[in-house]
Formats: structure tokens, C-alpha cells, sequence
């Protein structure tokens, strides 16, 4: 047992490697070795907050260079379309 959480460790540190440096694919690496040993139905909060945590420290690494006013004006767009997006669909 302790064996496949070795397994799952290095797994979650060649997807972070392989995130850092091609910035995508991390995910898809790490469900591929976790699922096998905590089920799939476990996998897909474990990803989520293997996913979070890579976000939060992509954010604060690089919180020098993001432009703060586009990103609060990024959530404002989605709303808007799931708006039109409902009366579209509901009339």
C-alpha cells in the first residue's frame, strides 16, 4: 500500500513538472496514476484541488505581471453571456 502512494507522489511531481514547464497536462497525468489506487470517484476532488493549489501558486509567483484589472473584469463577461445565454434558451 505504502508503495502506491510512493507511485502517487512521484506521479504528482513529474504532472507538476510537466505543467510547470509546458503549462498544461498535469491533470490528465495525475489521474492516470491515481485512479488505480483511490477509485475514480476519488480522483476527481483529489485533481480539482491538485489543480487549485498549481493555480494559487501560479498566482503568486507571477502576481508582479498580472494585469489586476483585466482579471476583475473577467468573471463579468461569463455573467453576462449565461444571462443571454438563458433568455435565449428559455424563449
Amino acid at each position: 500500500m505504502s508503495f502506491d502512494y510512493g507511485l502517487c507522489l512521484l506521479a504528482a511531481f513529474l504532472a507538476s513538472l510537466v505543467s510547470g514547464l509546458g503549462g498544461f497536462g498535469g491533470g490528465f497525468i495525475i489521474v492516470l496514476f491515481l485512479a488505480p489506487v483511490v477509485g475514480p470517484k476519488a480522483v476527481i476532488p483529489i485533481v480539482a484541488a491538485y489543480a487549485i493549489f498549481g493555480n494559487i501558486s501560479r498566482i503568486l509567483v507571477y502576481r508582479r505581471n498580472i494585469d489586476w484589472p483585466i482579471v476583475a473584469n473577467l468573471p463579468l463577461r461569463p455573467c453576462r453571456g449565461c444571462i443571454l445565454g438563458r433568455m435565449f434558451l428559455s424563449g
